[in-house]
């Protein structure tokens, strides 16, 4: 049977930086609850007191309104989970014409209003972008069948989105706990200012990531154990994201944690003299941190699938780059796009349904402004998991396509299919031979319950 015998636990790694973040928290939660045990709770109440005079909504009708909201945002979550399915193609194909229709009506209004260095800058990424159209187009349907299940896996297991939104809620009373600390320490030990920003960098890192790595966890498993799986896979792969992997976790999460450290330093040098300097260091470390947290999101599904080591993960994350980094990207962009440009759709939609449930018509645009939000923050969370799905589907394929012949075969034989439309000649498409080599002996996936 395909997995037996090979999945097993590489034990603990990178446990010196788990630790470290473990006492780093309690410590947070330590000073937390001592500042919230200090607090001047009556001039709190006053305060609130006071800053709920003016409220601009009824509370009924708010209530109301977020409720519809959030059904609104949940259901149309499924639904889209379920189109995803069927007709991931179809919505890829769609989102890139929209794309299309958006600049080409960019150009003319800008031609109409008589503002022709507009209509340059609109006519410059219209044709960019039909060139891009060209070159992706043959790529569309390996994403398409990506998508589709990456979709199927979500649906399957929720509780993969229950995990996301857990991770929202840890992130949350994280930075309650943060904050009380913050307004105990900040003026009275200037000192502190860097580590307190570095910690509320790497823990929010962390917790997104350890919800990155649950989800990455539960797919591999069903991508090697489609017929056979284990009976809570999400919660096996919750419990190594947060014993055997934290640490993996922590210190990828450290390294970006210390850029954007660097990048807050550098934004409080803006209304200096240097400024001009510090605008582009600021616009180059942003950049740096883009990067980094991209290729972190490859480097801890190698965490995830195998359990490697965060610096082990990165050498063959990186390896896997050189080899099918350009059909990464593609197929990333091509996905992402559709989903952040539905998520916007489905939320526009919920905001309207949102406001139309409360009786106090008087707020109207206030109700579609707030369901808006709320709908967009659950739809993205959902859409959080999907991406995460997305890539881990990607490199199981990318390094051992063969294991779909044991427990998925027709999925197998879809991607086989979609690979065979991209020129067996191109470097990073070989129709006979798998994405990226990678000996099976040395990648031995870890999933167990």
């Amino acid at each position: 049977m395909l997995g037996e015998g090979k999945f097993i636990s590489n034990g603990y790694k990178d446990v010196f930086f788990a630790v470290v973040f473990v006492v780093h928290l309690i410590g947070i939660l330590v000073l937390a609850c001592y500042s919230f045990a200090t607090l001047n709770w009556k001039h709190s109440a006053s305060l609130g007191g006071r800053l709920g005079d003016g409220q601009a909504f009824n509370p009924e009708d708010m209530l109301i309104a977020v409720g519809a909201s959030i059904g609104t945002a949940l259901v149309s979550a499924i639904v889209l989970l379920l189109l995803l399915k069927t007709f991931a193609r179809e919505f890829i194909v769609a989102s890139q014409i929209i794309q299309l229709l958006a600049q080409a009506a960019g150009f003319i209004v800008a031609l109409l209003q008589g503002v022709p260095e507009l209509a340059i800058i609109a006519a410059v990424f219209l044709v960019m972008n039909l060139l891009w159209l060209g070159v992706v187009w043959r790529r569309i349907q390996f994403s398409s069948v990506i998508l589709a299940s990456a979709a199927e896996v979500i649906f399957a297991f929720p509780g993969t989105i229950c995990v996301a939104f857990a991770g929202v809620v840890v992130t949350v009373v994280y930075f309650v706990a943060w904050a009380a600390t913050v307004d105990m320490l900040w003026n009275r030990y200037s000192g502190l200012k860097p580590v307190l920003l570095l910690s509320l960098f790497w823990s929010c890192q962390v917790w997104k990531n350890i919800v990155h790595v649950a989800v990455a966890g539960t797919v591999a498993t069903w991508y090697f154990l489609c017929n056979n799986m284990p009976v809570w896979p999400t919660a096996g792969a919750v419990r190594r994201a947060t014993t055997t992997s934290l640490g993996s976790i922590c210190l990828g999460s450290l390294f970006v944690s210390l850029v954007q450290l660097t990048r807050a330093a550098v934004q409080s040098m803006r209304g200096s003299r240097n400024s001009f300097v510090a605008m582009c260091l600021d616009c180059l470390l942003g950049f740096v941190d883009s990067l980094m947290q991209y290729f972190n999101e490859y480097a801890y599904c190698q965490v995830a699938i195998y359990g490697k080591g965060f610096l082990e993960a990165a050498r063959d994350t990186w390896t896997l780059v050189q080899n099918c980094g350009l059909t990464a990207v593609i197929n990333d962009n091509l996905i992402s796009t559709t989903l952040v440009m539905v998520s916007v759709v489905l939320s526009l939609l919920a905001g309207l349904t949102a406001a139309l449930v409360p009786r106090d018509s008087g707020n109207y645009w206030n109700y579609v402004l707030l369901g808006t939000a709320i709908a967009l923050f659950i739809l993205l969370t959902v859409m959080s998991t999907l991406n995460s799905a997305i890539i881990t589907i990607f490199i199981c394929y990318a390094e051992e396509p063969q294991a779909l012949e044991f427990s998925n075969r027709e999925l197998a034989e879809q991607l086989r299919e979609a690979v065979s439309r991209i020129s067996t000649g191109h470097p990073y498409f070989a129709v006979s031979q798998p994405l990226i080599a990678f000996p099976i002996s040395q990648n031995q996936p870890y999933h167990h319950v």
